[in-house]
């Protein structure tokens, strides 16, 4: 059985495979816990992970586990023989989950007394800079308060004077986007695993290589999964005119809403985009700014990154 974890991180085109490959591909088997509309019905949720989660932890406590235990939790005809395997989720190389690898380290072990497992994983990196900035407006709404910087400009601030010691939340969610760190703890908690990094500038320069490259690490077929990339690309980073636009509150409680989520596919997107218009907060770029924004936060994960290419030969590009 081949089964691959991918593991994220936040706005590296996770939304774009998730979306058009995974639940599309013929070769694949996704099993979640991502999805986007009601027609797609995932085999994982996020809750069902989570409870594989607490079961183990509360096994562990008694001494060694019994992964047979999880028969009454996982059910094994949704995995495919024949087909690759794959688990996504960007959250488990986001702050809020990004050491906590309990549930998929189960899960693997589970399906390792049940057939002869081949476990891959890969992930996507960009420099820190591009992650923090593009999660922070993506994410405003609800990451202000989280970290309690109210502007990315409050936040850089803090990185710079590393005035953030008595705030563990954006200790944590710093220490998420530390490339060198992560590659251990994830090297650490599946060793028997097949590890593939790769660089978004890649998929931004050369996307037909970087699809490749891919494809041949997932081990599937290239040219469907070719003819599945949308022509026309979301601008995720919402850009209008020199223009930020971030996430109101009220936004949020929108785009969360069961029923927005449902009639969402069917919303012409000139309707979408009049909503977004009407109720999105603005932001004007100062492009200066953002170059001296981006120093500081380069130069805070400058010895990490070197180590993190001295050990596995990827750069961050800045």
């Amino acid at each position: 059985m081949k089964l691959i974890y991918h593991l994220g991180y936040p706005r590296t085109g996770t939304t774009l495979l998730q979306k058009n490959i995974f639940e599309k591909h013929q070769g694949i088997n996704y099993l979640g816990p991502k999805y986007y509309d009601q027609n797609f019905k995932v085999k994982f949720k996020q809750k069902e992970i989570d409870e594989i989660e607490n079961f183990i932890i509360s096994q562990n406590k008694n001494g060694e586990i019994d992964y047979n235990q999880l028969n009454s939790k996982i059910d094994i005809k949704k995995f495919s023989e024949k087909k690759v395997n794959i688990l996504s989720s960007e959250k488990y190389l986001s702050f809020s989950r990004y050491r906590n690898y309990a549930g998929l380290i189960a899960l693997k072990n589970f399906l390792k007394e049940k057939s002869d497992l081949k476990l891959k994983i890969f992930y996507i990196i960009r420099n820190q800079y591009e992650l923090i900035q593009s999660l922070y407006h993506q994410g405003y709404s609800s990451l202000k308060k989280y970290l309690e910087c109210y502007n990315l400009e409050e936040l850089i601030s803090k990185i710079e004077d590393k005035n953030f010691n008595e705030n563990e939340n954006i200790y944590h969610f710093l220490k998420s986007y530390d490339f060198n760190y992560m590659f251990n703890i994830i090297q650490k908690s599946f060793p028997d695993a097949e590890i593939k990094i790769f660089n978004y500038n890649n998929l931004r320069d050369n996307s037909h290589e970087f699809f490749k490259n891919l494809t041949d690490f997932m081990e599937i077929n290239f040219e469907e999964f070719i003819k599945l990339i949308p022509s026309k690309k979301e601008n995720s980073s919402r850009l209008v005119n020199n223009t930020r636009i971030l996430e109101s509150e009220f936004q949020r409680v929108i785009r969360l809403n069961k029923f927005y989520q449902f009639v969402k596919p069917v919303i012409p997107n000139k309707l979408r985009a009049f909503i977004r218009d009407r109720f999105y907060k603005r932001e004007t770029i100062n492009f200066d700014k953002e170059l001296s924004q981006k120093k500081v936060i380069q130069q805070f994960y400058l010895e990490s990154n070197n180590e993190f290419q001295n050990k596995t030969g990827m750069k961050v590009i800045w």
